[in-house]
């Protein structure tokens, strides 16, 4: 029979529970600075470590090294696109109609607009003519501000869909992830004890940042956000509670056997990949935000960090 040694048992005890904290205290890092510290680690440490660690191939399947990184990365994504392209798919069809009648209404209101004009500064003034013009821009403006008003309720239905769907989902696949994270933390602390630290910080972070509520943009053309819905204690207890159990499992089952290296690499890098996704999704900001600065020194500060344990290790190694 196979079980943990007792360090590796504290240490992931511990670590579960501290995953309980990004679910009720707010993320006050820079995020730039963030994107620049996950960034060093998954190409700096967890890409080799996966490297060394999952199953050799045969040589003419060595550029496949990385398929369950990318496994990861494209099953989250594509259930993520499949919600947001499904949901409310007819509401989203006629909101888009109605947008495009909306434009060629204030196109036609211009034109009319600009007759109106016209006709006011000439000499021979018309009054029937402009009472007909008037009349008929007070029309348009009329329908106007019904199809503003369709527009919205349609706007606010979407939304409240999507946000709905995209919760529960994110929700499920926030506890599974962190029920791997629990597992994987548990047998890379018995592996290779360092890497297993690494890991731990990396995915508490995340944890943050995925707890941020800021409003993120769904269907840019139409301009629809994403909502943020309250949750219960209970569940962010519960979603909180994933790590924690993951540990739980791995060290139940390593009291039986040992789980094979290349099946926790292969779940390392499945993990890898959604959390890619992650950090592309959540921590890189989008178009002009974002500081360059904070970047490049979280970059290079866990580079230098990452080295400087890498000589230490060595170096006690040696002793």
């Amino acid at each position: 029979m196979v079980s943990e040694p007792f360090i590796v048992i504290i240490f992931s005890m511990v670590f579960g529970l501290l995953f309980f904290l990004p679910l009720f205290i707010e993320n006050k890092i820079h995020t730039s600075l963030l994107a620049g510290v996950f960034f060093g680690y998954f190409f700096f440490v967890m890409l080799p470590e996966i490297s060394s660690g999952i199953p050799d191939l045969p040589s003419e399947y060595e550029n496949l090294e990385f398929i369950f990184v990318v496994i990861g990365f494209t099953v989250v994504l594509f259930v993520e696109k499949l919600i947001l392209q499904k949901v409310e798919g007819n509401s989203q069809k006629r909101m888009r109609k109605l947008i495009e009648k909306e434009q060629i209404l204030e196109d036609v209101e211009k034109n009319i607009e600009h007759m109106l004009t016209q006709e006011i500064t000439r000499e021979d003034l018309d009054e029937d003519a402009l009472k007909e013009i008037a009349q008929k821009l007070i029309i348009l403006n009329e329908q106007e501000e019904e199809f503003k008003e369709k527009i919205s309720r349609y706007k606010k239905k979407i939304q409240y869909h999507v946000s709905k769907d995209l919760t529960r989902f994110r929700s499920y696949t926030y506890f599974i992830y962190h029920i791997f994270v629990g597992f994987i933390l548990v047998d890379l602390l018995r592996i290779e004890f360092i890497a297993g630290i690494f890991f731990f910080i990396f995915a508490w972070f995340i944890s943050f940042v995925l707890e941020r509520r800021e409003p993120r943009s769904m269907f840019s053309d139409i301009e629809i956000y994403q909502l943020e819905l309250d949750e219960s204690i209970k569940t962010k207890l519960f979603l909180g509670s994933g790590s924690l159990i993951g540990s739980i499992i791995a060290i139940m089952i390593s009291t039986f056997v040992a789980v094979p290296i290349s099946v926790v690499f292969i779940l390392f890098s499945i993990i890898a990949g959604v959390m890619l996704l992650y950090m592309i999704r959540e921590i890189i900001p989008e178009k002009e935000k974002g500081n360059i600065y904070y970047f490049i020194i979280g970059l290079v500060g866990f580079t230098i960090f990452v080295i400087i344990v890498e000589l230490l290790t060595h170096f006690i190694t040696l002793i």
